[in-house]
């Protein structure tokens, strides 16, 4: 079966920011404090979970510097 969602932790390793981090700028972004660029998540109980195809997307589409 193929993988569907990442987990929190899982983010946080793949964009190399402590877990912490990552809720951090989720937080401030929904605050309207922050302007981060995150990836698309939906919360289901306590639990943040990351689409993959649409993680990879997101990732896909952030600028790269040269």
């Amino acid at each position: 079966m193929e993988k569907v969602f990442y987990r929190s932790e899982e983010v946080a390793d793949l964009l190399f920011i402590s877990k912490q981090a990552l809720f951090n700028q989720i937080s401030k972004n929904k605050q309207g404090c922050g302007n981060y660029p995150l990836p698309p998540h939906i919360k289901i109980g306590a639990r943040l979970l990351f689409p993959v195809e649409d993680f990879h997307d997101w990732l896909a589409s952030q600028p790269r510097n040269k």
